[in-house]
């Protein structure tokens, strides 16, 4: 616990640099900021995105709720090539067979993932935010646990993560072929056409909380399951299965959080919702497959396809200078999104199996 808790304090105190910075930068390009330089605050990123990588890349077995499995496909995949009587993608079991050519030591496979997942995340938001250090905060409250679980689509949210950045520079057929790869690892990446229809997704807060609402309801209720078992063949086990509910406080929680960041983009957005339409329909998408996630824990981990942007995105909506109190907001936002890790690392550890840490050569 004293690992997370020096971490949160780290994150912490980025947090006060990088909205220190943007009060005081007239411009709010924090990479062009006037308090501490460009290349102090480059040199506090790449080291916030190395501290995460290497605990995410080096971890041992215990961290993380499939590492073990990941492992075990690793070394038979190593040993006995592809089977394709498992439920893993035949492109993630070739991605492993290649790797395992390299290298047959399973512990291979945490480290190059997390490479991959840290890698195109940093240099996307690098690209991206206007507010880097904000940014890599954002990344790790979001995007940790999960990277320490769920190799397959971990990965697949990183193509994915550029294929959105390819819809909003208007370039569909790459974007495209890039969610195709996407689910070669994990076939929930689908969900990323959504995006392709983002001027069609309501995007008014009237409409967006009905309809929040009422799939709430028919997800509560059980009334979706049959018809998404129906859709959703592969998956029909999910819905089926006894113990189909998920952590009824947990989901509520993440629908509040996806309604913040919705009201966020959308306000700040307002003026210029044919041009931002894409941010605004991915913070709406976001909050409906969560509230999905009332119905079987699956959509929970849909939803994340959506989230991932956000680390970039938000920063950005405060960046506007739209939002009254920005400073406020950028803060509370932030200490909150470090709370909700360390409430559930606490109390529910069992989630994402990410303490007592371990290194792989412990």
């Amino acid at each position: 616990m004293l690992l997370y808790s020096c971490i949160s304090l780290v994150l912490f105190v980025t947090l006060i640099i990088s909205i220190t910075d943007c009060r005081n930068n007239g411009e709010l390009k924090i990479r062009r900021n006037i308090c501490f330089g460009k290349s102090i605050y480059t040199f506090s990123f790449i080291c916030l995105l190395l501290l995460f990588w290497f605990l995410t890349a080096f971890r041992g077995d215990s961290i993380g709720n499939d590492t073990v499995s990941y492992l075990h496909y690793y070394e038979e995949i190593a040993k006995n090539g592809i089977n394709t009587n498992w439920n893993v993608e035949l492109g993630y079991q070739y991605f492993c067979l290649l790797l395992s050519k390299l290298n047959p030591d399973p512990y291979f496979i945490l480290t190059v993932s997390a490479t991959i997942c840290y890698g195109i995340c940093g240099i996307y938001i690098y690209k991206n935010s206007d507010n880097i250090l904000y940014s890599v905060c954002f990344l790790f409250c979001v995007a940790f646990s999960f990277f320490t679980s769920g190799i397959r689509q971990s990965i697949a949210m990183v193509i994915v993560l550029i294929a959105y950045q390819m819809i909003r520079k208007n370039r569909y057929i790459v974007a495209i072929i890039l969610i195709l790869l996407a689910t070669l690892f994990h076939t929930t990446a689908v969900v990323a056409f959504l995006w392709l229809a983002h001027k069609f997704v309501p995007k008014k807060p009237v409409y967006v909380i009905i309809l929040a609402l009422t799939t709430t309801i028919l997800a509560a209720s059980g009334v979706m399951n049959s018809l998404l078992a129906a859709i959703l063949v592969k998956y029909q086990g999910y819905f089926y299965s006894e113990n189909v509910g998920t952590g009824w406080l947990g989901i509520a929680c993440d629908s509040l959080r996806a309604v913040v960041f919705y009201l966020f983009t959308y306000f700040a957005c307002k003026e210029e919702q044919e041009k931002k339409s894409l941010v605004v329909s991915n913070t709406v998408l976001l909050l409906f497959t969560i509230c999905l996630g009332f119905s079987v824990n699956l959509f929970k981990r849909v939803s994340l396809y959506f989230l991932l942007p956000i680390v970039v995105d938000l920063p950005n909506v405060f960046n506007s200078g739209k939002i009254r109190n920005r400073e406020i907001w950028m803060l509370i936002i932030g200490i909150v999104m470090i709370a909700y890790f360390m409430v559930i690392l606490i109390f529910r550890p069992e989630w994402n199996n990410l303490y007592p840490y371990e290194f792989n050569w412990s």
